[in-house]
């Protein structure tokens, strides 16, 4: 028996060493805007914001320290009016083995490998670019501005519209069950929050108001009072909130599990028969593999 159980670790042992590993991603690099008003830009990201800027081809970059920077592209013009987010960079350590990691995961590169970048395309479309550390030389070697409002970014994002590709990518790139729950969990809480806040702003607010100025007056020879008397109370706040907060806690679970449960082959796999309607008819015949080709 322990002969097997060392045949079986030692023929496993090249399976699991080529599957590759992912390198680090350490933080933003730069977040990449499109602009109709140069001047307006300039305005904002130095005067206002005081960057220094650096020309670089047809773009504009403003070093916020030596590893994070903004771009704004000059030309083209934006691909629709109301878009003006062009790209959003992430550095790593290793930016030759995360392309490779990535290729191994079903994301071909929408721009190859070149001077320490290479970007891939999320499922809405948006470029994601990735940065070999200290790679941007301009802006590596420059000299923080003096006058700056801030030194680091710490936040750039997308709007999402389609979620169950964008969780199949997350969890092709490594992320775990227990974060894609919490991601959820968290944005209930926040959702209930803001509302339940709102509406007791709005609630009491409303009572104090239709209480002083008799806003719904009634008949006094029909009832005792000649208005509809509001006493707010704080108690009945507290008991509301707490209800309320459940109730959002509660309904957010459920897409919560879902979306923990969501394995990322079978949504690459739907995607890829939307692709290509003409092999839906083999769909109960196609099986994929995480370690291989989707489609």
């Amino acid at each position: 028996m322990k002969r097997i159980l060392l045949l079986a670790c030692l023929l496993s042992v090249p399976a699991l060493a080529q599957q590759p590993t992912r390198p680090a991603i350490t933080g933003i690099a730069f977040a990449r805007f499109y602009t109709t008003d140069p001047a307006g830009a300039q305005k904002f990201y130095g005067s206002t914001l005081g960057f220094e800027r650096k020309e670089a081809d047809d773009m504009w970059l403003y070093p916020v320290n030596h590893s994070q920077w903004i771009e704004v592209l000059t030309t083209p013009p934006p691909p629709q009016p109301n878009v003006r987010m062009a790209a959003v960079a992430f550095t790593t350590d290793d930016a030759a083995k995360l392309e490779q990691y990535l290729e191994a995961h079903n994301i071909k590169p929408d721009l190859p490998l070149k001077n320490g970048q290479f970007g891939v395309r999320d499922p809405e479309g948006n470029l994601v670019i990735f940065v070999q550390r200290n790679s941007e030389k301009l802006v590596a070697t420059g000299l923080a501005s003096p006058s700056a409002t801030s030194t680091r970014i710490i936040h750039v994002g997308f709007i999402v519209t389609d979620r169950a590709k964008d969780i199949a990518v997350l969890r092709s790139m490594g992320g775990l069950s227990r974060q894609l729950r919490n991601v959820f969990l968290l944005q209930g809480f926040l959702i209930g929050a803001s509302g339940t806040i709102l509406g007791l702003i709005l609630g009491y607010s409303f009572a104090w108001v239709a209480g002083k100025y008799q806003l719904i007056p009634l008949d006094p020879q029909v009832y005792a009072v000649p208005y509809v008397p509001f006493h707010p109370n704080a108690l009945d706040g507290v008991w509301i909130s707490l209800v309320a907060m459940g109730i959002s806690l509660l309904a957010t679970l459920v897409p919560a599990r879902a979306a923990a449960k969501l394995l990322p082959v079978e949504i690459l796999r739907f995607e890829c028969l939307n692709h290509f309607p003409e092999f839906r008819h083999l769909a109960p015949h196609l099986h994929f593999k995480s370690s291989g080709m989707a489609c």
